[in-house]
């Protein structure tokens, strides 16, 4: 999990730990120097392996171990400085587990090619070290092209929903892929970050997610028309009265009464981590899709999966009419993206540069057989030909 500043949420973090009941924790831009102590940095049962950003603001990684797990620093000879990666080994779950953590800025200082260079040679040294070994790496990847990283590590990753905003900056990978149940949560610690949970075990509940009760009234075409029916059924003498207070009482009275007899209150969960378009008619449907599902009623439930699709078109045209086109392009396809969640990850190879790219396409438009055709005979082969005026 990124988090700037750590030091100032250590309880935070500490509480997160203890809460989740977490053995290990990887943290990534932690901004610890040289001169921030053991003692400023460390968590009551858990010891502390840090690797801090020297000579720049900012950076850095961190490991919290349990002090009851055997852990000890695993250096990479010859890695750069600059490079913000740390490896640590121990021994839990009867794997003897290699933990990496690693932060690649937006702006690095290195070459992309050093970066997936050394992230090879890594998994490269361990595994010859021991080819039986857990091998995971984590931590903020921001850009990377992961499908490169698998490619060269045979590390898989884990993490398929977005970390920050709607794109995938962090990740978890590892070489035992169906081994973990990972679970993306918003945390206590004040980052724009969400922190990425890996469990062995029973699955974990997200603890910052919010549960809200909805109130509402179901609406249909049988309802409506049974309270027209209602309607014809009015006593016409209801609001006659020499007091005007108590004419509107009745016919309040009345109203309210028809209005809850055909369209009954009902109430519905909504949680924050559905998407903006759930609506509390389209969880109910929804709801009631799952449970034609699991009766068997197949033909209900694509009947019903029609009228979901027109109310989620409905409610997404509606969501884009509050963008205001004066405030930019960024702002408009800010809401798009946050409806069809959509990511940032560039297909691209990350190796590739400015130069690759133009040198690609001068090559495509260069012919080596091409050759400038004559002259007509008309005209003048050179300017001392032409007539003088």
């Amino acid at each position: 999990m990124p988090c700037a500043w750590l030091f100032f949420f250590l309880d935070h973090l500490s509480a997160e730990l203890t809460g989740y009941d977490l053995d290990m924790a990887i943290i990534s831009e932690t901004h610890f120097k040289a001169h921030h102590l053991e003692e400023v940095c460390k968590i009551q049962g858990y010891q502390t392996f840090r690797k801090d950003r020297k000579g720049r603001k900012g950076g850095g990684v961190a490991i919290y171990t349990r002090e009851s797990i055997k852990a000890t620093p695993w250096p990479i000879q010859g890695l750069p400085n600059e490079i913000e990666l740390l490896w640590i080994k121990t021994i839990s779950l009867n794997y003897r587990i290699y933990i990496g953590a690693l932060y690649h800025p937006p702006s690095p200082i290195y070459s992309l090619s050093t970066l997936l260079h050394w992230l090879e040679k890594s998994v490269e040294e361990i595994t010859q070290k021991d080819n039986k070994a857990l091998i995971i790496l984590g931590g903020d990847f921001n850009r990377l092209n992961i499908d490169e990283i698998t490619e060269l590590t045979g590390l898989t990753p884990t993490v398929f929903e977005p970390t920050r905003g709607n794109n995938i900056l962090d990740q978890f990978m590892v070489s035992v892929p169906d081994l973990f149940k990972i679970k993306v949560i918003s945390s206590t610690i004040r980052t724009d970050h969400k922190a990425i949970i890996a469990t062995t075990g029973n699955p974990i509940t997200d603890r910052g997610k919010r549960h809200s009760t909805i109130t509402f009234r179901k609406r249909s075409p049988s309802q409506h028309s049974l309270t027209l029916r209602g309607l014809v059924t009015i006593d016409p003498d209801l609001a006659l009265s020499t007091d005007l207070q108590e004419a509107w009482n009745n016919f309040y009275s009345d109203a309210t009464a028809r209005l809850d007899q055909n369209y009954p209150l009902r109430t519905i969960t909504i949680t924050s981590k559905d998407p903006p378009f759930i609506t509390p008619e389209i969880k109910r449907m929804l709801r009631l899709k799952n449970r034609f599902m699991r009766k068997g009623k197949i033909e209900k439930a694509e009947a019903l999966s029609l009228r979901i699709a027109k109310a989620i078109t409905k409610k997404n045209t509606s969501f884009l009419k509050h963008a205001n086109p004066r405030e930019g392009a960024e702002s408009l396809w800010k809401q798009v993206n946050q409806i069809t969640k959509k990511t940032n990850h560039d297909d691209l190879p990350s190796s590739l540069s400015a130069d690759d790219l133009n040198n690609y396409f001068a090559n495509a438009s260069h012919d080596p057989n091409y050759s400038a055709p004559l002259l007509k005979s008309t005209a003048p082969q050179s300017r001392s030909t032409l007539p003088k005026v």
